[in-house]
């Protein structure tokens, strides 16, 4: 995650998790913070994990596998971004919020 700009945020997290924060612009132009929760103690993630991960950082399984080889950029990354409207990055509850506002 840090290869595509994600930073730690420190006194977050419970156990053995940590959450990872990037702020970024998305296809509507908003700004919007990405936050992830992910294990810190695996090399390898369950696949709910991943498919989570994925669903709210925009990547695929693929493009993150690449990226932790350094194949995939924080550039590529961000360009990507800028094709996906914000509401698909975002948690069921964030959602549900961020359509009352709108």
């Amino acid at each position: 995650m840090k290869k595509l700009g994600f930073e730690i945020l420190p006194g977050r997290g419970k156990g053995s998790h940590t959450v990872w924060a990037k702020a970024v612009v998305c296809k509507d132009g908003e700004s919007h913070t990405l936050k992830i929760v992910m294990p810190a103690y695996k090399r390898e993630l369950h696949p709910d994990t991943l498919a989570v991960i994925c669903a709210r950082t925009g990547l695929t399984p693929q493009k993150l596998k690449l990226a932790a080889k350094g194949k995939y950029t924080r550039e590529q990354y961000e360009r990507d971004l800028l094709e996906i409207p914000q509401i698909d990055l975002l948690s069921p509850a964030q959602r549900t919020a961020y359509l009352k506002r709108h």
